[in-house]
């Protein structure tokens, strides 16, 4: 199925919809038998709630369906472009059938025809749907030959046809690039939008540490962390977990101190075992965790010489990480050094000094 570019950029978002779908007002509808109506599984928008979806089976046991379903003819049953709520609520109403306009469309058509009436339709819809939705758009329309890029006039026409701005869509194009567990959380509010768009520029590795991170250490991220990840990221090829929490964690500006002073009293080396136990046992990536321990760490080496001198704290691992920290080296992978054996260390540096 083609349509006229010209023709959907030119007319109003309600006109360009009939036009691209071919829907008539006086289109005739047909009762179709419940149990051969099927839902599509992966769309871009939620269900009803069961209190909501409740709500619109009252109403519609009322006053009757307001407006038919819009399905199209599969093998043996009627997949449903428009309508999975009201087909729901008529389910929870014990109704046998329901009146469906049927359309003979291909996939991209299909595609178009649930987006648009869901865009139209409903009121308040979240980040992760409109971003989902608008991808899904974007895509058909380009399958069909309707667009050709995510230049301004395309984008402007998506704004239109869904009723956004198209600084807002070209926004919601850049969310759809998110993992689907870091996309839900710019719906909690966990990511701001504008960090969710920051943060679409980075690989899907680096966005599954930075969820493991955030659901780990129930942390929010605004746009000017999230610039400070990207950049990372850019510089590094890579995102660790280690890497992260230096961006992330407030007590971080205490390490910093420590670092540039190069001396610490029992409550700094108490915060450096609390910020070595927050990260090692999620840091997998074994450069990562060198690059941490090396960071940390290393301002601290004279003293840690000077407690391994001692018998009582000298240990094989605890030797080992004191020639690591004075070498040249970037990995920790040649030598045995756990996060058990730092944290030890340092435990031990605690009964040493005052």
């Amino acid at each position: 199925m083609k349509s006229d570019f010209g023709l959907l950029v030119n007319n109003s978002s309600k006109a360009s919809f009939q036009s691209l779908l071919g829907v008539k007002d006086d289109e005739v509808s047909v009762k179709i038998s419940i149990n051969d109506l099927r839902e599509i599984e992966n769309q871009p928008f939620m269900a009803y709630s069961n209190e909501a979806l409740k709500e619109l089976a009252d109403d519609i046991k009322l006053n009757g369906l307001y407006s038919p379903l819009i399905v199209r003819k599969k093998s043996d049953y009627y997949e449903i472009l428009s309508g999975r709520n009201r087909f729901r609520a008529c389910k929870l109403n014990g109704d046998t059938a329901i009146n469906c306009i049927v359309k003979n469309v291909d996939d991209d058509t299909a595609n178009l025809i649930l987006v648009n009436a869901n865009l139209n339709q409903r009121q308040e819809l979240k980040p992760s749907e409109k971003a989902l939705a608008y991808d899904m758009q974007f895509v058909s329309m380009k399958n069909l030959g309707i667009v050709r890029g995510k230049g301004t006039a395309e984008v402007t026409m998506l704004g239109e046809m869904g009723g956004d701005s198209r600084g807002n869509v070209y926004k919601y194009l850049r969310l759809a690039k998110l993992i689907r567990p870091l996309l839900l959380k710019v719906d909690d509010n966990t990511l701001q939008i504008a960090a969710g768009v920051q943060l679409s520029y980075i690989d899907t590795e680096s966005q599954e540490q930075l969820i493991k991170y955030i659901i780990q250490n129930k942390c929010k991220i605004n746009e000017k962390k999230a610039i400070l990840i990207r950049k990372a990221f850019e510089n590094n090829g890579e995102l660790t977990y280690s890497l992260l929490d230096e961006i992330l964690h407030k007590n971080n500006e205490k390490n910093k101190d420590i670092k540039t002073q190069g001396s610490c009293n029992k409550q700094d080396i108490s915060e450096l075992i609390k910020t070595m136990k927050r990260v090692l046992p999620y840091e997998d990536n074994i450069d990562g965790k060198a690059r941490f321990v090396k960071e940390i760490v290393s301002p601290l080496l004279p003293l840690l010489s000077n407690v391994c001198k001692g018998a009582k704290y000298k240990t094989k691992e605890s030797d080992e990480l004191v020639v690591f920290l004075d070498s040249e080296k970037e990995t920790i992978s040649e030598i045995d050094v756990t996060g058990d054996s730092i944290i030890g260390l340092l435990r031990d540096v605690l009964d040493v000094i005052s």
